[in-house]
């Protein structure tokens, strides 16, 4: 049940009537969106408003193109009409989610409750000249085809990069001209609606700890990615935790103990841990097979390659390292583990039994969202601003 809204009751003690019928369209607005058809009675008991003023407010509702009937009907059990039933026009407007990936830029664009309308992908090299330019395009596309006159409400986009409070780049990890991009600005003065942009691997934990994601019901979640890059995420009850700075999770700088003789490498996760770092340790050590990838690199290990195998080895113990120092710090119920690398790691038959041994209460799982994480969060992250164009209608 929605709260009264601002200046429901004035100071005199008298009821604001504008106010408290925009609090009672709230209410309903919040049943309907649960995604559930209810009829005007059932809305009546769930909000504890009068039957009469429920067949105004819905009937208001409708006007407004926000609700309408269901479809479904029951037959009354005396003679009568049949009960209508109504449900929440979660198509009247849409929603985005943006993954600007380290290869793939990855858009969904949805309804209100996150139903897919339409996607779109595209390689990220394409963004590296311009990147609110190159979002604007795909973005500006995907509506001209599928919006038929519906408003874009909110988008979330994922970025790799440290995100600062007026949604500037700060420090991408990707494409270093991106820097001091003011992309947040950028996007909603195009479309004029609201733009989330946050570090990508922020996103992938909301998304985790979703209904959608790998651990629902997790009090405390932290999400590790190691693929391309490596960052880390965190919720605290479905809610993002990002740092005082926004900086939360920035493991790329984290060090690493490489042997000496692949010292070359770098000494930081972000140098080693990822793909590049492990194919060239790979090299370093000896590998003769044309392995440029991560998943060649896997593949290799697979086929029996004992290069391949010792560099897989040596990053779950890194990576095993990574997370039992998570886990003693944050002790989270969970921490879930995407990327490609990363979730290779856990589930490689050279690897698994390495992160298997980790000594500690916090379970450690694979991400079932995979590719889809970032996307998910952004749409997600828009979600949050949907009350406040519904409150905008009424």
């Amino acid at each position: 049940m929605s709260p009264l809204q601002p200046n429901a009751i004035l100071a005199d003690g008298t009821i604001n009537a504008s106010s408290l019928r925009r609090n009672n369209l709230l209410q309903l607005l919040g049943a309907l969106r649960q995604g559930t058809a209810w009829s005007r009675a059932e809305l009546a008991t769930e909000t504890g408003l009068a039957v009469q003023s429920v067949h105004r407010l819905v009937d208001e509702l409708s006007a407004l193109d926000l609700v309408a009937p269901s479809g479904e009907s029951e037959s009354p059990q005396r003679r009568g009409r049949p009960t209508v039933r109504f449900r929440f026009r979660d198509e009247r407007a849409l929603l985005a989610g943006v993954d600007v990936g380290s290869e793939t830029t990855r858009v969904a664009m949805t309804s209100l409750t996150g139903v897919t309308v339409a996607t779109a992908q595209l390689p990220t090299v394409e963004l590296h000249g311009d990147l609110s330019g190159g979002l604007q395009n795909v973005l500006r596309d995907l509506l001209t085809v599928h919006a038929h006159g519906r408003p874009l409400v909110a988008a979330g986009v994922g970025v790799p990069s440290v995100v600062d409070d007026t949604g500037s780049l700060v420090q991408p990890w990707l494409a270093h001209r991106w820097s001091g991009t003011p992309l947040r600005s950028a996007l909603e003065s195009e479309f004029g609606c609201r733009f989330d942009v946050r570090q990508d691997n922020h996103l992938s934990a909301l998304a985790e700890n979703s209904e959608r994601g790998t651990c629902p019901d997790a009090e405390l979640l932290v999400v590790v990615e190691v693929g391309i890059g490596v960052g880390a995420g965190m919720t605290i009850d479905r809610r993002l935790v990002t740092g005082a700075h926004g900086r939360l999770g920035r493991l790329m700088r984290w060090p690493a103990a490489l042997p000496a003789k692949y010292s070359s490498i770098g000494t930081t996760l972000g140098e080693s841990l990822v793909a590049d770092g492990l194919v060239r340790q790979y090299q370093l050590r000896g590998g003769a097979r044309r392995v440029f990838t991560g998943a060649e690199l896997f593949t290799a290990a697979l086929s029996g390659d004992e290069h391949a195998t010792a560099v897989l080895e040596w990053a779950a113990s890194t990576l095993r390292t990574v997370l039992q120092q998570i886990a003693l710090f944050a002790d989270p119920d969970a921490i879930v583990v995407g990327g490609g690398i990363g979730r290779g790691l856990l589930t490689a038959p050279a690897t698994r039994s390495i992160l298997a041994e980790l000594d500690m209460p916090t379970r450690v799982l694979p991400s079932a969202l995979g590719t889809d994480a970032v996307v998910i969060g952004g749409v997600l992250a828009a979600m949050q601003h949907v009350d406040a164009w519904l409150l905008a209608q009424l």
